[in-house]
C-alpha cells in the first residue's frame, strides 16, 4: 500500500492497476477475500480477541475504502469489522 500512496508517480491509472493487481500481489479484490476468509465468523482476526492486528488491519481497510470506494461492498463481514472497530473510539 505504501507503495502506491508514497508514488511520487500516483495517478488515477496507478490506482486501476492496483486494483487489477498489476502493482501488487494480487488483484484487490483477491486480498480482500483472504482478509474475509482470515476472519470467517469471528468478530476479530486473532483468537477472536481485540489484537494489535486488528489495528492494523482497520487501518489497512480504511485506507483502502478512501482510495477506493466502494471495495468492501462485497464484503459484509469486512465492512462489520471496520465499524465495530471504529466504535472502540467513541
Amino acid at each position: 500500500m505504501t507503495g502506491l500512496c508514497y508514488n511520487k508517480d500516483f495517478s488515477e491509472k496507478l490506482k486501476e492497476d492496483w486494483i487489477a493487481g498489476k502493482c501488487g500481489p494480487a488483484p484487490l479484490s483477491a486480498r480482500l477475500a483472504a482478509l474475509k476468509e482470515k476472519l470467517g465468523e469471528n468478530d476479530w482476526f486473532v483468537g477472536n480477541q481485540l489484537s494489535i492486528a486488528d489495528f492494523s488491519i482497520w487501518e489497512l481497510l480504511d485506507i483502502h475504502r478512501i482510495l477506493f470506494p466502494g471495495c468492501l461492498d462485497e464484503f459484509a463481514s469486512l465492512q462489520d469489522f471496520h465499524s465495530r472497530f471504529s466504535e472502540l473510539t467513541e
